[in-house]
């Protein structure tokens, strides 16, 4: 294979990717509702005051108009809170709420989506608090600290027909023009080495 045909086949791969990651996350269209479990959260700090647990993600709208994304969440399969956030058209924005403790103490739980417009959901972010240090008194239990645990998922998309059947016709193309091309004649045979 000559740098020539590498750096053609290089290209055409660049091209073929890009193609079949044109979205920033996963894509909805209206009706589509998409739903996401959680049951892994890091461990981030210990602090001196409770903190409400947090939701937020972000998506990049795609039409042309202003877009209603609804949002429910869940905690051990049941639906505790139901929001809704306006995004601008064609703009990346972030959406979420603060919820009242306690809240996903299991650190885990679920969230659906639906939107009125096309999106791209591109990223989520969970924050919980919940008791550290607890300290049993005879009056009742008196928490000294909180433990937050965090995580944040960057969502990729699923690559689309299009996409697959541009790669499939790439690698189809180069594979075909190498079975098609002549190999060189063996010259090492006839010299003396």
């Amino acid at each position: 294979m000559t740098n020539r045909t590498s750096i053609r086949l290089a290209a055409l791969m660049v091209f073929a990717f890009v193609l079949a990651g044109r979205s920033q996350g996963v894509l909805l269209n209206p009706g589509d509702t998409w739903s996401y479990s959680f049951s892994a959260v890091d461990y981030v700090r210990s602090q001196a005051a409770p903190e409400p647990a947090r939701f937020s993600y972000t998506v990049t709208t795609l039409t042309p108009t202003f877009t209603f994304v609804d949002f429910q969440l869940f905690e051990g399969g049941t639906n505790f809170y139901s929001g809704s956030d306006i995004f601008p058209r064609e703009a990346t924005a972030t959406g979420g709420i603060g919820l009242m403790w306690p809240t996903w103490q299991s650190l885990s739980g679920a969230v659906t989506f639906s939107a009125s417009d096309r999106i791209s959901l591109d990223s989520m972010t969970f924050e919980i608090s919940r008791p550290g240090t607890i300290i049993s008194l005879p009056f009742g239990d008196l928490v000294t600290s909180w433990d937050v645990f965090q995580t944040t998922v960057t969502l990729t998309p699923e690559p689309t027909t299009a996409s697959l059947l541009a790669l499939a016709a790439v690698s189809f193309g180069f594979f075909r023009f190498v079975v098609r091309r002549p190999s060189p004649p063996p010259n090492w045979l006839t010299e003396d080495h």
